[in-house]
């Protein structure tokens, strides 16, 4: 059915599947690597911004009023377990998007390096156009 079963039976899709290869971390989209994860996973690691906060600060603005959806990219966050419950439940009781995304920016950024690179590559996986936009912003 597309997905696969991990630690505590919990059932993920496979776009969020952990791999870890040479201490970064890549998620796996069915058996291919998305090409915009990996860009923006570059990008949150060093290359251009210098971490996955610095991205998400340097756009915050843009992905708060460009972001389409949000819903899909909280769920695989809670699936994680990146987010708890109660704050899936906190950001979704707003009912406009923005605020949706304006928490879960807060959130995710306050849980450190590792939350907010997961958030970026969930971004170029659910959102490429999106971040591709973004990525030729910066340069």
């Amino acid at each position: 059915n597309g997905s696969l079963t991990v630690q505590h039976g919990s059932n993920l899709p496979p776009s969020c599947f952990p791999c870890f290869t040479n201490h970064h971390i890549a998620f796996l989209q069915g058996s291919e690597m998305k090409a915009g994860s990996a860009a923006v996973q570059d990008e949150a690691q060093g290359s251009s911004t210098g971490s996955g906060s610095t991205f998400l600060l340097k756009h915050r603005v843009a992905i708060i009023q460009r972001l389409v959806s949000i819903n899909p990219i909280l769920e695989c966050l809670l699936r994680e377990g990146i987010i708890t419950e109660g704050e899936y439940k906190l950001i979704m009781s707003d009912a406009k998007l923005a605020e949706k995304i304006r928490k879960t920016l807060n959130v995710i950024m306050l849980k450190g390096e590792k939350s907010s690179i997961r958030l970026c590559q969930l971004l170029a996986e659910k959102e490429p156009h999106l971040v591709q936009s973004l990525q030729r912003q910066s340069n």
